[in-house]
């Protein structure tokens, strides 16, 4: 597959380097891009705020009200927790795809991370028998998650993924 020396260092330096340093980078455009659409679409605001306060409000009540550390940090860590979910499990799977499939274009990193960050809270706001499905705040707060993926698919692609050599040039020589 590999045969010059030159080529699997390429490929080392891609894999231990430049995608660890891809998927960082696109979880920090991830969380910045939510910054900035949390300042123009006011349900996004309301709803991020309402979830950092009943987090905080959470950790408060297993720290104090219960005099429980122990608790406190559990809590913390499940807050934590859900915010990598949300943040960073999309990017690292889109490099995982991308890498094993070996994807170049700019595009399907985009809609795949874009896909990827809105699948969690879609499943969790699923239309059950009946509902019409999600409302329009809801659909808002996707649509800006979708952005969000976007973003760090597009970083993760400018880092990572746009010196990568094509499949076929690879099985040619």
């Amino acid at each position: 597959m590999l045969r010059s020396p030159n080529r699997r260092r390429a490929l080392m330096v891609r894999l231990i380097v430049l995608a660890p340093l891809g998927i960082l980078a696109g979880a920090c455009a991830a969380m910045i891009s939510l910054m900035i659409l949390t300042a123009y679409v006011p349900d996004l605001g309301t709803a991020f705020l309402a979830a950092f306060f009943a987090a905080w409000r959470a950790i408060w009540r297993a720290a104090v009200e219960f005099d429980d550390p122990e608790q406190a940090a559990r809590v913390f860590g499940r807050a934590g927790s859900l915010a990598t979910l949300m943040l960073l499990a999309p990017i690292v799977v889109t490099a995982i795809i991308s890498e094993i499939a070996r994807l170049r274009g700019a595009l399907a990193h985009i809609v795949l991370a874009g896909a990827l960050t809105i699948l969690i809270p879609y499943v969790a706001i699923a239309p059950r028998s009946g509902d019409a499905g999600p409302s329009a705040a809801e659909g808002r707060i996707l649509a800006c998650l979708f952005f969000a993926g976007a973003a760090s698919g597009l970083l993760y692609y400018l880092i990572a993924g746009r010196r990568r050599v094509a499949p076929m040039e690879t099985a040619l020589r």
